[in-house]
């Protein structure tokens, strides 16, 4: 006998005792009363003998669902529903296995028919909502919550998500209502205003959200939560300093708070606060030396440091925690790549699978290692054979194309550019590539009309604006809208040392030299080593009729900074001499 035979019948055996002893008990002494008996008897042994088979198949169903056998739990669980109809939780269980076995229609139609039956069971209305709500039926969902809250109005939680769904619908004055009608909150104002604060940043209020959030700290000022959103709303701002008193704050009141450390050390490391979030990271290290996060972000920042073995070190050290972590690989090419061992390097990039994030820079890091040890044709077919393995991806095409038009190869670049744009032909980084690479040929109009579209998508694209704004200064035309194109493009990458150069020059053109003078110094402080920056500096200071300085500016363009045109730049120099003797 098997064991769930032997269980099957032992129950049978234990409650068939109950009505045969009921049976006993009433036996009469007549042969009327003797058939009566026999009958109520028989009804009830049929009776019992199937609920203790339900129950028998139900224990079936158990085991089954314990051993992942999903179907055949199905299957005993349908036998059960025909033994006992009455059996009130086996069609949610049913629904919810039909649930796991993506059976989501025969789950739905269950949980409705428990609804019917039974429409004020608070149990099966929530089951139904979440599944409405995890297929985004949202509306069904908030229709289903409406009638538990309607039933029992101390669901807090049902409010909550009410309140949740309403914010993500932009339904405000519902949500905050909600949240008003969650009892267990009035006792607890942090939470109420920390709520407050989130539906608040969601309408895009921003004052309002800072002051609910700032209120919540102040009820409890152990609300992480709250720290993190207000923290949040800082740095979306750009309030840099602002956000790093709040999660400074925070650590003050639990220093081995990890998360906040984590968001202060990468505030840090957007800000180029090299030192400082190093600090931070390192002291996350030791909270958690486990921490494969903190590791990577060490390793980058000591990169761009150039302390070159430590950070291999410490990549290695990620590597080892995580073979698969195709960032570390990634940074520990680049490291490789830095010492000079190219070898290493490309057999560590290589290793970068394609369905990682990095996968496309590892491919351009490869085609560029190439490209400097003048490998010139393995550069091209890296690029290439990433194509072919990804043809949809844009910037595949950026990159092939790039390299094609730094190679001097202006059709070639052309004809992948264009390659990508049949694919994608609204993509911005190609449309902008394209009309750089037209620009080099000379074909100003074209590159300026490309650089148009790319506004009408993206108003605030600062290369674009940048690109557009400086092409009318190059040209000395509609120098107004040059300068406010350029200062559009300043608001967007403020430390951009070429969009500050682009204003200098409109400056120049317009013969505001000191203005322009100021400018190209800002640049310069960004972008130190650029030949025309350089050569724009000699320009403003002969226009200025400071000979010595101008001379000293194009010499050091000349001798140092490998220009484009260095005949132009000879030129230059000799007529400031000129001035210079005549003086």
């Amino acid at each position: 006998m098997g064991k769930l035979a032997a269980i099957r019948y032992q129950l049978i055996i234990t409650i068939l005792l109950i009505p045969l002893l009921a049976f006993l008990s009433c036996v009469t002494t007549d042969g009327q009363g003797d058939k009566q008996g026999r009958l109520l008897s028989k009804k009830a042994i049929v009776k019992n003998q199937k609920k203790t088979d339900a129950l028998a198949y139900y224990l079936e169903a158990q085991q089954l669902i314990h051993n992942n056998k999903i179907e055949d739990a199905i299957k005993a669980l349908k036998k059960v529903q025909e033994l006992d109809p009455g059996a009130k939780t086996v069609t949610s269980e049913l629904a919810l296995l039909h649930l796991r076995s993506g059976k989501i229609d025969e789950a739905i139609k269950l949980i409705e028919e428990n609804v019917k039956n039974d429409p004020n069971n608070i149990d099966n209305l929530l089951l139904l909502g979440g599944i409405y709500s995890s297929l985004g039926k949202t509306d069904k969902a908030i229709e289903v919550y409406q009638k538990v809250v309607k039933i029992d109005p101390t669901q807090d939680k049902v409010y909550l998500l009410l309140m949740t769904y309403y914010t993500k619908e932009k339904k405000y004055d519902k949500a905050l209502e909600m949240l008003n009608k969650i009892t267990k909150l009035k006792n607890r104002r942090d939470l109420m205003m920390y709520y407050k604060g989130q539906i608040y940043l969601d309408m895009g209020k921003t004052n309002e959200a800072i002051r609910a959030f700032k209120k919540a700290i102040k009820i409890n000022p152990d609300l992480e939560d709250a720290y993190k959103d207000l923290g949040y709303i800082y740095e979306s701002e750009k309030q840099y300093h602002r956000a790093e008193k709040v999660y400074q704050d925070l650590i003050k009141r639990n220093p081995d708070n990890i998360h906040a450390r984590m968001r202060l050390a990468n505030l840090y490391l957007r800000q180029e606060k090299y030192e400082q979030a190093l600090k931070e990271f390192r002291k996350i290290e030791e909270l958690d030396n486990s921490n494969t996060s903190a590791k990577l972000k060490i390793g980058v920042i000591l990169l761009k440091q150039k302390k070159i073995e430590s950070a291999i070190q410490k990549l290695q050290a990620v590597i080892h925690a995580e073979p698969d972590n195709a960032y570390a690989k990634y940074y520990l090419g680049v490291a490789y790549e830095e010492l000079g061992n190219n070898k290493k390097a490309i057999e560590i990039l290589e290793q970068i699978p394609p369905d990682s994030l990095l996968w496309e820079e590892s491919r351009l890091r490869l085609s560029l290692i190439y490209k400097k040890t003048k490998k010139m044709d393995k550069a091209y077919q890296v690029l290439k054979d990433a194509i072919l393995i990804k043809p949809e991806d844009p910037m595949l095409y950026v990159y092939l194309g790039s390299l094609y038009e730094e190679s001097g190869k202006y059709e070639e670049a052309e004809k992948y550019l264009r390659e990508g744009l049949k694919i994608q032909p609204t993509n911005i980084d190609l449309m902008f590539r394209l009309g750089v690479l037209l620009d080099k040929k000379k074909e100003k109009e074209k590159a300026l009309n490309i650089m148009r579209e790319i506004l009408k998508q993206d108003p605030r694209h600062a290369d674009a604006l940048n690109y557009i704004g400086y092409s009318y200064a190059e040209l000395g035309i509609k120098l107004d809208e040059a300068k406010t194109l350029i200062e559009r493009a300043l608001k967007e990458k403020p430390r951009n040392g070429y969009i500050l150069d682009s204003l200098a020059w409109v400056y120049y053109k317009m013969g505001k030299y000191q203005e322009a003078l100021k400018k190209v110094k800002q640049a310069l402080k960004y972008t130190p080593n650029d030949p025309i920056i350089n050569e724009h500096l000699g320009d403003i200071y002969r226009a200025l009729k400071r000979w010595k300085r101008a001379l000293n500016a194009y010499k050091n363009v000349l001798n140092k900074l490998n220009p484009e045109n260095p005949e132009k730049i000879r030129a230059k120099i000799k007529e400031v001499e000129e001035h210079i003797k005549a003086r």
